[in-house]
């Protein structure tokens, strides 16, 4: 066994329980974990998460559940992921703030998505006993994909989805095996959690199953598995529907009745998406194929392929995120990469792998760059530093022009604040007999400007501040620009995108003036005035 990367032993032998020893040359590999953490501390948010912290935080159990009153154009965007949104205001209910709440979330989740790598590590251990002195550095080399480092310090449902589906494929895997019962009822809460959360996540222990039926590996029966995963599969599925149903949202509303996008998104997008989402770790992945454990790579090609296609073939839209599922399958070809560059370069392999490393991080730094987000929290607070600045006073208000991003994480993080909004997109359908527009204001808190007059009658002084497009495709186009000057400007001219900042009745009003004072990364700011 190879010392360097020994994870897995005891009395130098394999321990079959797969108790985690690390020796001291494996704990340097904690170094690029620390840095994979601070990668992901960039401030930059998806533009779902405002929403869903907002919806939670400033609605009580009740509106969570009935869902009248959506954050986006979708009917079903906070009611497909209720245990989400619940867990954000269960601690909301504890801390009593709202910024303490998104900031102890964020900790929280992040803790979940460590917590999700050790568990893949424990998961292809499992599979693969043969190969445990070359899981963590399989594990740590996964968790290079970009989508992890994206997803740390985030408050997406995806987060706690990924978590209980790893939580759910590890107990289909010890209650196959013959461990205690306590596995299989194990598997089932946290599968049924993975349901609540994010559904699509499930993806990942079905394609376990099925990988393993058609090339059983480790020491796992094909058939044991089989009944492993069918029950724990019916009971995860009947708790999930009963908590649905008991909960009062109703199958048909949690699954949606409305289609993602109205067009199909083209495939050439898709795969956009899936090659960022694992970035340079592609670049690893070639090497498995000279391991000599024919099977066991075929099974994880398999498993791979399995829980990755049906976003590319069935789902008619593809994010990053999406695909964090398939790093369970991931982390166990970068093990085998990793024990295939560890014996065939012998002494040269720390040096081939600190250059890789260090060539992987640059790439890493681009691709977090153009994952989606349109939010940039440390932006924000250098944007409202200079409203402060400009005014003659602390007195302001300010009116957003995204009531999607900007004015719930605004509301969330700086609820102190005096802020509007002119956008006024919510998706609301009455069930309680009350009035839609009764609804929208008490979800806003009768925050929503939407004419000159209104405006006039805020009494402090307004500022009026926003972005053009989404982040990911203006950080796309500087990288272009460095290259060639008229590459960002083609980008940006062939997507058609539309301003959040031009698309309000505040910028369009000719009444209004708009003074321009300042802009922090793609924040823009401006103070309002309204002639006499």
């Amino acid at each position: 066994m190879r010392v360097g990367f020994a994870m897995y032993y005891e009395n130098d032998t394999l321990n079959p329980d797969c108790a985690l020893r690390i020796s001291p040359r494996t704990a340097l590999l904690a170094i690029p974990l620390a840095i994979l953490v601070l990668l992901g501390c960039d401030g930059a948010l998806h533009w779902d998460e405002p929403g869903y912290l907002y919806a939670a935080i400033y609605q009580d159990f009740g509106e969570i559940l009935r869902g009248e009153v959506q954050p986006s154009e979708l009917s079903w965007f906070t009611l497909g992921k209720p245990l989400h949104l619940l867990i954000i205001h269960a601690i909301h209910q504890l801390t009593g703030d709202p910024t303490v709440t998104a900031f102890v979330v964020a900790g929280l989740y992040t803790l979940l998505m460590l917590g999700s790598l050790v568990l893949c590590g424990i998961i292809v251990c499992t599979v693969m006993p043969d190969r445990r002195a070359f899981v963590l550095a399989g594990v740590v080399i996964a968790a290079f994909s970009p989508v992890v480092a994206d997803l740390m310090f985030k408050t997406l449902p995806e987060i706690p989805a990924f978590f209980c589906a790893c939580l759910g494929s590890l107990a289909i895997l010890r209650a196959a095996g013959g461990r205690s019962w306590i596995w299989a009822v194990l598997g089932a809460f946290a599968l049924a959690m993975t349901a609540l959360t994010k559904a699509p996540m499930l993806i990942a222990p079905v394609s376990l199953v099925i990988a393993h039926l058609c090339v059983p590996v480790g020491p796992v029966p094909r058939g044991r598995l089989l009944l492993s995963g069918v029950v724990i599969g019916a009971l995860s599925g009947a708790l999930a529907l009963g908590v649905i149903q008991g909960l009062g949202i109703g199958l048909d509303r949690f699954l949606g009745n409305d289609t993602l996008f109205a067009k199909e998104v083209p495939l050439i997008a898709k795969l956009m998406h899936f090659a960022i989402a694992f970035g340079f770790v592609w670049l690893v992945l070639p090497l498995s194929m000279g391991s000599a454990r024919r099977r066991g790579l075929a099974f994880l090609w398999m498993w791979f392929v399995l829980a990755t296609a049906p976003f590319l073939v069935l789902f008619q839209h593809v994010e990053p995120r999406y695909l964090v599922g398939s790093v369970l399958p991931l982390a166990g070809l970068a093990t085998l990469s990793a024990e295939v560059v560890w014996t065939k370069l012998a002494n040269r392999a720390i040096p081939v792998l600190a250059l890789g490393f260090v060539l992987g991080l640059g790439l890493h730094k681009l691709a977090l760059a153009v994952m989606p987000h349109e939010v940039n929290v440390f932006d924000l607070r250098r944007l409202v530093a200079k409203i402060e600045a400009h005014s003659v006073d602390d007195d302001y208000a300010i009116v957003t022009s995204s009531l999607y991003t900007d004015f719930h994480i605004l509301r969330v993080l700086w609820p102190e604040l005096d802020v509007y909004d002119a956008d006024g997109t919510l998706h609301v359908v009455s069930r309680s007999g009350q009035a839609p527009e009764e609804l929208a204001d008490a979800y806003l808190d009768g925050r929503e400007v939407a004419s000159a007059r209104a405006l006039s009658q805020i009494p402090q002084p307004v500022y009026y501040f926003g972005f053009e497009r989404t982040f990911a495709l203006e950080n796309m186009a500087l990288i272009l620009g460095t290259i060639s000057a008229g590459l960002g400007d083609k980008l940006r001219s062939s997507f058609d995108h539309k301003s959040h900042l031009r698309s309000t009745w505040v910028w369009q009003r000719e009444q209004i003036e708009l003074q321009r004072i300042g802009r922090a990364g793609h924040y823009r700011a401006f103070h309002v005035a309204i002639p006499d």
